[in-house]
């Protein structure tokens, strides 16, 4: 997958997304950014310009730290 970076940002990123209160459910994304044709297996999600938070963190636990509290 890192291959197909060819964006800004770096590595790999995970993305929750599509949030359902009905379901009390989201949809987890792990990705890179990148540009161009994809393999037929992948799906693309387009993020609109914005302003952004990203958490950097290492780890479950610290993962589940940082959502937590914010969700």
């Amino acid at each position: 997958m890192l291959a197909l970076n060819s964006g800004e940002i770096t590595g790999l990123i995970g993305m929750a997304v599509d949030y359902s209160n009905e379901r009390n459910e989201l949809k987890y994304w792990i990705a890179v950014e990148g540009k161009g044709n994809l393999p037929d297996n992948f799906s693309t999600f387009d993020v609109p310009a914005a302003k952004w938070v990203v958490f950097e963190v290492v780890g479950p636990y610290a993962q589940s730290e940082i959502w937590v509290p914010v969700k």
